[in-house]
């Protein structure tokens, strides 16, 4: 099948149970709304898309396989809600192995798992520039004792003073009765979502300790990310369906497919005629999209002071 141009032959992808099977078909097969099979492309497919179904405007489910940022690479498959050009991710499956071990996690057994982590990379992959700090266990994730209705996610909680470093427990901070960053995700994120902080899950991409905090030496966390993430993605699936924050925009680099993002370009920071125009992050490797937010230093800036109740109404749609 060509990039911009639906071929003659097309393939269609047919779930069966525990497994698929590919089908080659004509197109007035491929274009067909069906219940048992799927029209299946291969990223980028969009132009594709259009093309096949310009004569056809009804919503489908297709099947894609997902590009990443360098060519012939793939992350996984993806199932989506297709509609006139727009397109909205039902699943991702990734070709990843599964580990019996992460089928039912706690915020201890994510602790326990990220022990192993950290362990593994210091043995293998540990920086002389900022080494990883033995001394403190990894930080556990805060669950709310309600039920979960957001996820956020922050970096690492190696913070600058380290004789404050042993008095973190959760992730965030979200166990102390104060602070200038509790204020902000009860008093602003969960107030302006209609939540309280009961609904609330907060993990680190990484969550154990560094030396120093990484903030100058981020290219050690892209070497340090990949059984980190791996952890991340298995560790949210036990809540599929739940709106996810990246706090700050090192976790969105870290976890977007570009590493320079700017959380700026989801808030519309250059406002259109046509107003505001916010997004949330889709192409990621968290394999779900989640919305990026500033973290509590810059929230307070002019810019995002100012719109941060319009993009937290632009959020509640995903509780309705």
């Amino acid at each position: 099948m060509r990039r911009n141009k639906l071929s003659s032959k097309c393939f269609v992808f047919q779930p069966l149970f525990f497994y698929s099977i590919l089908l080659i078909l004509d197109r007035p097969l491929f274009v067909r709304i069906e219940e048992d099979r799927l029209p299946f492309f291969v990223g980028p497919f969009l132009l594709t898309a259009i093309s096949a179904y310009i004569e056809y405007p009804e919503r489908r489910i297709i099947a894609v396989l997902d590009q990443e940022f360098f060519p012939w690479r793939y992350r996984g498959l993806k199932i989506e809600k297709y509609f006139r050009g727009e397109e909205e991710q039902l699943a991702f499956f990734r070709n990843e192995e599964i580990n019996p071990d992460y089928m039912n996690m706690d915020p201890k057994k994510v602790t326990e798992e990220a022990l192993k982590i950290r362990n593994k990379i210091k043995a293998e992959l540990d920086s002389e520039e900022n080494p990883i700090d033995m001394e403190l266990d990894p930080v556990e994730p805060f669950k709310g004792s309600d039920d979960i209705k957001l996820i956020i996610i922050g970096q690492d909680p190696t913070i600058k003073n380290p004789l404050s470093r042993k008095h973190i427990k959760k992730a965030l901070n979200l166990d102390k009765t104060f602070g200038s960053l509790r204020t902000y995700i009860e008093d602003v994120i969960c107030a302006g979502l209609g939540l309280k902080l009961q609904n609330v899950y907060t993990t680190n991409i990484f969550k154990y300790f560094y030396t120093d905090p990484p903030a100058r030496t981020s290219e050690i966390l892209f070497e340090h990310l990949d059984m980190n993430l791996r952890l991340l993605r298995n560790e949210l699936n036990i809540y599929p369906d739940v709106p996810v924050i990246a706090l700050g925009e090192p976790v969105l680099q870290l976890l977007s497919e570009d590493n320079y993002d700017k959380v700026r370009r989801y808030w519309d920071y250059r406002k259109g005629i046509s107003g505001l125009n916010f997004r949330k992050c889709k192409d990621n490797n968290l394999d779900r999209p989640f919305y990026p937010f500033p973290h509590q230093p810059s929230s307070v800036r002019k810019f995002y002071s100012e719109t941060i109740d319009q993009y937290l109404n632009f959020v509640k749609k995903d509780f309705i």
